[in-house]
């Protein structure tokens, strides 16, 4: 019943603000649904199992385009990868480097750019395999529970930064400080 209500007021929004629904595009009382390369699930939201796979079998760049396209398809993952920023950065300081002195920054001019050219070293293919592997592990980002305590953990340094929020069962917690304990 409060499905059907909620769906009465997304109708209703519709009707008030002109807007039409395509019956062939519109899917209803779906169980998961694939959007944006994202699936919705009651889980949560995970990235798609195709878009992971098509960067798994990403080859190793040729050409500084190549990289353009494999650093911005990870990164549009980045939500749901532990550590990304500091995995991908030396890829994105190579393609910093090649695209430094051009005229544009589009993939069609970093596509005559060779990696060779601009140093690739094996820093860089461990760093290409590293970022492949969090992608395998890319993690479900889970709905927020009214059951479940927030917690926040900030880490940050000169380079990078990192937030998670996570939510564990009511627990007791005393964080310990150097001079006092809050």
């Amino acid at each position: 019943s409060t499905l059907l209500s909620l769906l009465r007021t997304v109708f209703s929004l519709c009707r008030n603000y002109c807007l039409k629904l395509s019956a062939t595009k519109c899917r209803f009382f779906m169980r998961e649904a694939l959007w944006c390369g994202s699936i919705y699930s009651q889980k949560g939201i995970s990235p798609d199992p195709r878009r992971i796979q098509a960067l798994s079998d990403f080859g190793l760049p040729q050409t500084a385009g190549e990289l353009m396209q494999f650093v911005c398809a990870a990164t549009w993952l980045s939500s749901s990868i532990h550590d990304f920023s500091k995995k991908v950065d030396p890829l994105r300081q190579l393609l910093e480097v090649s695209l430094s002195s051009a005229p544009v920054r589009t993939k069609k001019f970093a596509s005559r750019i060779l990696v060779d050219d601009l140093g690739w070293k094996a820093e860089h293919t461990a760093a290409f395999h590293s970022v492949i592997d969090i992608i395998k592990h890319a993690v479900t980002l889970a709905y927020p529970s009214e059951d479940l305590v927030p917690f926040l953990f900030t880490d940050a340094s000169k380079d990078f930064w990192m937030v998670v929020i996570t939510k564990f069962p009511n627990l007791i917690c005393i964080c310990h400080s150097k001079s006092n304990i809050i």
